[in-house]
């Protein structure tokens, strides 16, 4: 594979933020940022959404250790939507989110709820922290109501969810959108410059089952915690994942949109205003995209490089082969 990747000047580290509900595709994505030198994870806040919020958390915190997060924050967040009732999840990451291989660690819990981190964070790192969003918007949704200055502290909150066209939970909504829609409206208008990586877009990054098979025969006997742990996670998505909406293949959307964050200029994106439905049942959860407005700060994404998000998945896990699993059963 020939390398496209362009080097990178890590003199001036990326501070990053995570909100997340991890779930085996945001596991990969948390994993890639913890590998890439040009970004600085300061915390990983965790919300309700593929599974109930003790599952995410505490999937969080062994993300933390397993990747050797010692100076990252690990905080819990909502356990419901803003309106909706608890219990909008997926079995998607099986039971435990993690495909059955979740376990507890003595990695200890921040002292902070999720809202509170998000702006604490953001007030420490002075309008440069980025936020990469991978579950429902529930979490920053709250921040944003506690703190109304917080939107002038987020330089760029990158989201992935929504879709420009088809949904994967219902015909018409993406799954993290669906999970909380009046969260999603209200951060779409909070005036927070925000990248929407939705289903369609992310569309480019999508791997043939014979393209998994051999990222897994390649680092399936490597060790540490690629062998141990991420080789698994890649075959429990290959293995339950059979295509939808017409494709074939398979997309591991919280990588891909990972991937756009890491390398903005291998993505596309155009200028939009953004909605979500909230009233109707039947459309719940749905991207309302029309024609950018002279204020609109946000931006949708159109396309990808897929031969740059392989070759990440292939740094991703190097960086990690060979390395002792920190996080014992």
């Amino acid at each position: 594979m020939s390398e496209l990747l362009p080097e990178k000047n890590v003199q001036d580290v990326r501070p990053v933020l995570i909100d997340s509900d991890p779930g085996v595709d945001d596991t990969l994505a948390i994993m890639l940022c913890a590998s890439d030198p040009s970004v600085s994870i300061k915390a990983i806040t965790a919300v309700a959404g593929n599974v109930s919020l003790n599952h995410t958390y505490e999937n969080a915190l062994l993300l933390k250790k397993l990747f050797g997060l010692k100076d990252t924050f690990v905080s819990k967040g909502a356990e419901k939507p803003l309106v909706l009732p608890a219990g909008r999840v997926t079995a998607v990451h099986g039971n435990d989110g993690l495909g059955g291989l979740s376990r507890k660690t003595d990695t200890p819990a921040d002292a902070l709820p999720a809202w509170e981190r998000i702006y604490q964070t953001a007030l420490q790192e002075k309008g440069n922290l980025e936020i990469l969003a991978l579950g429902p918007l529930t979490n920053l949704a709250l921040a944003l109501r506690y703190h109304p200055d917080l939107k002038d502290l987020i330089s760029q909150l990158v989201i992935m969810g929504g879709s420009g066209s088809y949904g994967n939970v219902t015909s018409e909504a993406e799954f993290n959108s669906w999970v909380d829609p009046d969260a999603c409206e209200e951060v779409f208008h909070s005036g927070v410059p925000l990248l929407l990586c939705g289903l369609d877009g992310l569309q480019p990054a999508a791997l043939e089952f014979s393209e998994l098979d051999s990222i897994i025969s390649d680092f399936d006997s490597c060790g540490g915690v690629t062998g141990d742990f991420a080789v698994p996670v890649i075959r429990f998505i290959r293995n339950g994942r059979h295509g939808w909406g017409g494709y074939n293949n398979v997309v591991i959307y919280d990588l891909a949109a990972a991937v756009c964050f890491l390398h903005p200029e291998q993505a596309s994106y155009r200028s939009v205003h953004l909605s979500c439905e909230t009233d109707d049942e039947r459309t719940l959860g749905k991207t309302l995209i029309s024609e950018a407005l002279s204020d609109d700060l946000s931006g949708i994404l159109t396309g990808m490089n897929k031969e740059i998000y392989v070759q990440c998945i292939h740094s991703m896990l190097r960086h990690f082969s060979g390395s002792r699993i920190l996080a014992e059963n």
